[in-house]
């Protein structure tokens, strides 16, 4: 996970070969939630610790750029709970290889 000097929120940075990208995460996609739970206003560390905190099994709502771009433009609230969420599972997921740690 990155942090980002020109756009608030908390990014994902994705290594060749990492879970995160088989997983279908880009860089720069935006986390949204963790385990349900919206992150957006925590801070890097508390992001960092809820993601370690869940083991071996963690769930994300990530947005990429365009995305992001489009739910900001119309004032829409991102949500797990969205019509529209994409839901992809990654069988070897390991919460370190997402975030980079």
């Amino acid at each position: 996970m990155q942090a980002h000097r020109t756009r608030s929120g908390h990014f994902v940075g994705v290594d060749a070969g990492s879970a995160a990208e088989a997983g279908g995460l880009r860089s720069g996609d935006r986390i949204v939630e963790v385990n349900d739970v919206n992150v957006e206003e925590m801070t890097h560390r508390d992001v960092v610790e809820k993601i370690k905190a869940s083991g071996g099994e963690v769930t994300m709502l990530v947005v990429d750029h365009e995305a992001d771009k489009f739910f900001t433009e119309e004032k829409i609230d991102i949500v797990g709970s969205m019509d529209c969420v994409e839901k992809i599972e990654c069988p070897e997921a390991k919460p370190a290889a997402i975030i980079g740690l």
